[in-house]
């Protein structure tokens, strides 16, 4: 691990976000000047043709994405970043991504039973569509669930066939919720014993909830959400406290974009909200950007 972090220390990188309405590329470089910290060289946002139904299909979810991803890295720019050895990350919008919570069990002592077990949980959460989905789940840690998510394995082979063409090494693909839960994580290292709370992290049209209970994955689920989002969010917490027994009262911590038009959300002290990951800022200020602008 050390060794392929030192690797990709001094290469500069391509950072992909994939959401629902838009691809997000940046050029990411560290230099001694600036203390190795990534800085931003160059961006770009590229919209994405936009599905009004789906019926379920999968496929149709990601149609075009990929097909759009390949024509924009063979423009100059990124052509130039592929010859210069650069490695990219992608991060994968919650919309296209499952998730379920795997319980601690200490039967399963080696990775292909906890493999296994994993499967099981995605079908009987599912159903069927699972089997055709490339399953990961966290390490766990001794006496502790673990939380695992699903994608279609399918859009992740073309992923990685976009990028191998354009000669662009994939050091990693992840969740958007992991990025959040990073973010989440050095929230919380700030204060001491806050171990119970609900975290919910918010995309355009999407809200991902999860219960945390004595630092442990407890409950998830991702919903589709429409104009009060924060009504929505709490039928579902108060649904999920009568199925589990869960406190409702715990602290909420929003990563996403804040539903703070709800008066009940902005009389209630405890719903804290989660700084964005700096280079995540850029979406939600192109968001902004668009929401703001009138043609005329």
């Amino acid at each position: 691990m050390l060794h392929r972090w030192f690797n990709t220390l001094f290469k500069d990188e391509l950072r992909v976000f994939i959401y629902p309405q838009r691809i997000l590329l940046l050029h990411l470089k560290r230099t001694f000047k600036n203390g190795f910290k990534q800085t931003l060289v160059h961006q770009q946002f590229v919209d994405l043709p936009q599905k009004t139904e789906t019926n379920g299909n999968e496929t149709a979810q990601w149609d075009g994405l990929v097909s759009t991803l390949q024509q924009v890295l063979q423009t100059s720019h990124w052509q130039e970043l592929a010859k210069s050895g650069a490695y990219a990350k992608v991060i994968i919008s919650n919309h296209l991504i499952k998730y379920t919570v795997i319980p601690w069990s200490i039967a399963l002592s080696i990775k292909s039973e906890r493999q296994a077990y994993m499967q099981h949980r995605f079908k009987i959460a599912y159903g069927e569509p699972s089997k055709a989905w490339d399953l990961c789940m966290s390490e766990p840690d001794f006496g502790q669930a673990s939380i695992a998510s699903g994608v279609c394995a399918a859009l992740l082979k073309e992923l990685h066939q976009v990028f191998e063409q354009q000669g662009i090494d994939v050091n990693a693909i992840h969740p958007h919720l992991m990025l959040a839960s990073n973010q989440m994580l050095q929230h919380i290292k700030k204060k001491k014993n806050q171990k119970h709370f609900w975290f919910v992290v918010i995309e355009s049209g999407r809200a991902c909830v999860s219960l945390i209970e004595n630092s442990e994955w407890r409950f998830i689920r991702s919903i589709a959400t429409g104009e009060d989002v924060a009504k929505q969010v709490d039928d579902l917490i108060q649904r999920e406290a009568v199925i589990s027994n869960a406190n409702t009262q715990l602290p909420i911590f929003w990563y996403g974009k804040t539903p703070g038009s709800s008066t009940a959300l902005k009389a209630d002290s405890r719903h804290i909200k989660i700084n964005l990951h700096h280079f995540e800022l850029l979406n939600q200020q192109l968001e902004k950007r668009l929401k703001n602008w009138v043609p005329v």
